[in-house]
């Protein structure tokens, strides 16, 4: 794709993008432009504007388009439904972006304050579990909330017990309550949301927004936590989703995805979009084609062999499978954190 000069452009037509939370280069080119590689010919026209990094962009920042793309709006691209390409996914056709779409799949899904507080008022098989640690930590809880701080979690393989010891009921549901909207508390909801997956919990309810929201919205708010009843879990460890212990992962018919950190032998991921803005105010859909728009950019066989995504960072390894399977629908997907994993790729002895 040929380079365009941003002082002397050879496409000179009056054609701009208004920057909005929570884009990105990549994930305005996948929108508007319908080719995520078309990211570096947009920070070529905008050089300028956007500075020396192409990571970093200013919400309101006016971008200048090409000119064969259709012609949009601040922050909405006025366009067709459109059909992306590439990867391991074949065709994916998105419609126009909405908002308040409500994602559900593999028994998980987001929910808002309001929506949640009517859910624990007429559902008592609903749990509420609060990972909030240290200063996130406040005097008051959401009703009947559990308190499992996100620090407090033992290893992967301890994982059904620990959840057992806490009184989370196998089964479900259970709604996560994280400290606020930001990207870090929504990794921490997702590794949590991973765990009660891998412990055979059929439905996870995400709070959009956690605590905070949830106070912002005047509901309800008890002054102490539930007492925790210990459970008994029908599966005593992990499921089915990660290789067998001493099993080397890379030659077990897994595909392994790294974010943040080159691994041998593991296909290189670009960073995760951030949606954790999108999400918390309900913008599921758009959060759905960043998903999308990010799987693209992946060569990895989504649809025909079982892939496993890893990061230095086991929270960020949570919210790719949270992205890459609520939101965008992927079903071979699972999750290797970095301690069942040695230097080399294989799994440790023992997870």
């Amino acid at each position: 794709m040929p380079i365009v000069n941003a002082t002397a452009p050879s496409e000179p037509c009056e054609r701009f993008y208004t920057v909005v939370r929570g884009d990105t280069l990549s994930l305005i080119a996948g929108r508007v432009l319908g080719d995520v590689r078309a990211f570096n010919r947009l920070y070529a026209l905008n050089r300028q504007v956007i500075g020396p990094d192409p990571a970093t962009l200013e919400v309101g920042t006016v971008l200048r388009l090409p000119c064969a793309e259709p012609q949009t709006r601040a922050g909405v691209p006025e366009t067709p439904p459109t059909e992306l390409r590439g990867g391991g996914l074949g065709p994916v056709v998105v419609a126009p972006l909405g908002v308040g779409t409500r994602i559900a799949t593999r028994g998980i899904a987001t929910i808002g304050a309001r929506a949640l507080s009517a859910r624990i008022t007429r559902d008592r098989r609903l749990q509420v579990v609060d990972i909030r640690d240290g200063e996130g930590v406040g005097r008051t809880f959401v009703p009947r909330a559990l308190v499992l701080p996100r620090a407090s979690w033992p290893r992967v393989e301890r994982h059904v017990a620990f959840l057992a010891e806490r009184g989370v009921r196998p089964g479900g549901p259970v709604a996560i309550v994280a400290a606020d909207g930001s990207r870090r508390s929504l990794a921490r909801a997702a590794f949590a949301a991973w765990a009660m997956h891998q412990a055979g919990v059929e439905e996870v309810l995400l709070l959009r927004g956690g605590q905070a929201a949830w106070e912002r919205a005047r509901r309800p708010l008890w002054a102490s936590p539930a007492t925790p009843q210990p459970q008994r879990f029908a599966r005593a460890g992990l499921s089915a989703d990660l290789p067998k212990a001493g099993t080397p992962v890379l030659s077990a018919g897994h595909e392994v995805v790294s974010i943040g950190a080159p691994m041998a032998g593991a296909i290189e991921a670009p960073p995760l979009p951030d949606v954790a803005a999108l999400i918390a105010a309900g913008r599921e859909r758009e959060a759905a084609l960043s998903a999308l728009i990010w799987l693209k950019a992946v060569p990895a066989s989504w649809e025909s062999a079982p892939v496993l995504l890893t990061a230095p960072d086991p929270d960020e390894a949570a919210l790719a499978w949270l992205l890459a399977s609520a939101f965008a629908g992927v079903t071979g997907v699972g999750l290797l954190p970095p301690e069942m994993r040695g230097a080399d790729g294989e799994q440790n002895e023992g997870g």
